[in-house]
């Protein structure tokens, strides 16, 4: 099939009433402009150009073909003045994949900033645990390590894990000092979505890591319910510690046993299929996430 291009050529044959002052025009060879043309016509099967030893003059299908093709050419430049126009200008619709409790504890809050910052653009936040597919969404905040082919991963924030309790739980409890205390206190345990089986609670002691057995009071699917019951002073939860961070830094919570926490590898990456032909508005959001949520906590703001 024929190409934008073939019609300027034709269009340039049309208005000159010759080829080689059509190539002149075009740069191209006589012989290229020829063959454009010829290939033009049969992607058409009609006959455009009749040629002559003077002349080259439009038939009756190339004079209907060059007034819809000024049109066509028309529309085109308009086309991409308004394209220029809204990429220097951010506007439309973002679709974003997180889970519900990181949208709750750290994208929610940002929302007013951007929005301040770039009122035209729309963010479409799909909020679900599973993780989506990339052919259905702009960017997606996954967490762990992202191995798909085609998809780039940049890092936000490490996922650093801690075991937390209330400040009024451990008015009622000795705090534990070594991990085999926490036999003696009421603790919440997680049940991982993917597989149905309890998250094991894991320490390093030294070189060893090892995991102990608990017995959990609550068992929980859902990550802002385990904050929400450490909140609550039901009991010791392991649990993000971007949750976490606030209720930490206010006194409410108090982390435990951090000498003995396991290093992690895992963390919170912003992934996206290509940097290649990206609209300004899918860009914008990539810079703000990584700008507030690189920032350390009182960065992270509305501003």
């Amino acid at each position: 099939m024929s190409s934008l291009v073939d019609l300027d050529y034709f269009l340039a044959v049309a208005d000159t009433g010759s080829l080689t002052r059509a190539s002149e025009r075009c740069g191209i060879s006589v012989p290229a402009m020829s063959k454009a043309m010829r290939r033009l016509e049969n992607s058409l099967d009609a006959r455009l150009l009749a040629r002559s030893s003077q002349s080259i003059r439009l038939t009756e299908s190339g004079q209907l073909l060059a007034a819809r093709a000024r049109v066509i050419r028309q529309e085109w430049v308009l086309g991409k003045q308004e394209l220029a126009q809204f990429q220097q200008v951010p506007a439309g619709r973002v679709s974003i994949s997180a889970s519900a409790g990181f949208a709750r504890t750290l994208l929610l809050p940002l929302l007013s900033g951007f929005r301040a910052r770039y009122p035209e653009v729309v963010l479409d936040l799909q909020l679900d645990d599973h993780i989506a597919d990339l052919s259905s969404v702009d960017l997606s905040i996954r967490v762990g390590l992202v191995e798909e082919q085609g998809v780039i991963a940049r890092p936000l924030l490490p996922l650093g894990m801690q075991y937390g309790a209330s400040k009024e739980f451990l008015s009622r409890y000795q705090k534990p000092d070594q991990p085999e205390d926490l036999h003696q206190l009421p603790v919440i345990g997680f049940r991982l979505p993917s597989s149905g089986r309890l998250m094991p609670w894991q320490f390093q002691r030294e070189s060893e890591i090892f995991t102990l057995d608990i017995k959990p009071v609550v068992i929980v699917n859902e990550p802002q319910a385990i904050l929400d019951l450490i909140r609550a002073g039901v009991g010791v939860g392991l649990i993000n510690a971007y949750m976490s961070e606030l209720f930490v830094m206010s006194g409410e919570l108090e982390t435990l046993l951090t000498a003995y926490l396991p290093p992690s590898e895992r963390g919170i990456y912003l992934c996206y299929q290509s940097r290649e032909h990206m609209p300004l508005k899918q860009r914008v959001v990539i810079d703000f996430l990584m700008e507030k949520l690189g920032a350390p906590l009182s960065g992270r703001g509305i501003a």
